[in-house]
């Protein structure tokens, strides 16, 4: 069976600017984004997969903090720019990698109702045997009672014939 193995690119974070004021902010990511992907921050480098321990704990870090308060001090157009560049490649791959996931989804879906409508047939087809079996059975019964039937009758003629013989020998005899 083939496999296909895609792995997801952590989202890169990046705090935000509001006020002319660098602030963390990780409202645009879900627990869903962290525990899929991962979120990478740029302070460290380090993927984070829990969204309470990024935002409780990484986020009140000195050197996160640090790093935060560095976007002050730095141009930001160059940094922004480069920022979106690498959000927009990323972006684009994923794009790539869920067309292409949504295309094996769909083979699947359809391989999944092929198979289901031969689970169908068959169940119907174990049905009709189910039933074939259990009228041969009753017919091989009734036979067989028939049989047993014709056995006795036969075994009472038999009796009688030699009763009957024997009653003859008896009166031919005498």
């Amino acid at each position: 069976m083939e496999q296909n193995t895609i792995a997801l690119e952590p989202f890169v974070y990046k705090p935000i600017v509001i006020n002319n004021k660098v602030k963390d902010d990780i409202s645009e990511f879900s627990a869903t984004d962290f525990k899929m992907t991962g979120i990478k921050c740029g302070c460290s480098g380090k993927i984070y997969r829990n969204k309470y321990t990024f935002q409780h704990q990484h986020l009140m870090t000195i050197k996160h903090i640090e790093w935060r308060n560095s976007f002050d001090m730095e141009p930001g157009p160059e940094k922004s720019c480069e920022y979106c560049s690498s959000l927009e490649q990323q972006v684009k791959a994923q794009k790539i990698m869920i067309g292409a996931v949504d295309q094996r989804n769909f083979v699947l879906q359809q391989k999944v109702e092929e198979l289901n409508k031969t689970i169908a047939d068959l169940t119907t087809e174990i049905i009709e045997l189910k039933e074939n079996a259990s009228q041969f059975d009753e017919h091989l019964a009734n036979e067989t009672r028939e049989l047993n039937d014709l056995r006795e009758k036969n075994d009472r003629i038999q009796k009688a014939a030699q009763t009957f013989m024997s009653e003859f020998e008896h009166v031919s005899n005498s």
